[in-house]
């Protein structure tokens, strides 16, 4: 038994002033971690946002469009042969997401996981009429 601890009812009660002090030196030792964790990760994270989520600019439409170009040239050409598993992998994994990002959006913009909701489109039974 602590100095600061009192029994009620069978129980040990802290008083309140005893479990302010510790949550405040929780939350102190806690901030200061991250501090010094989240410093570095924000500036990763500011990194990376500034090349991967910016807008694209007139610029980036010319080399979209080369690329693009070039996928078509090697469908046609038989050059989709020579890619190796590993970046047919990652291709297959983007286009994927993207699939998936798609269905995303039309669940949410559907508001229903199932159809469209058009009012007379659907035959209604004269039991829930009545």
């Amino acid at each position: 038994k602590q100095w600061y601890q009192r029994r009620v009812r069978g129980i040990f009660v802290v008083p309140m002033a005893v479990t302010l002090e510790r949550l405040v030196a929780a939350t102190s030792k806690i901030s200061s971690i991250v501090a010094t964790k989240g410093k570095s990760a924000y500036n990763r994270f500011s990194h990376c946002a500034r090349i991967e989520l910016r807008p694209p600019t007139s610029a980036d439409f010319p080399i979209a469009k080369a690329e693009i170009l070039k996928l078509y040239d090697k469908a046609l050409t038989d050059g989709w042969k020579n890619v190796s598993v590993k970046s047919a992998l990652m291709n297959a994994a983007v286009a994927v997401e993207v699939g998936c990002w798609f269905f995303i959006g039309e669940i949410i913009g559907r508001r229903s996981f199932v159809g469209y909701s058009v009012p007379g489109a659907y035959f209604q039974s004269s039991a829930s009429r009545l």
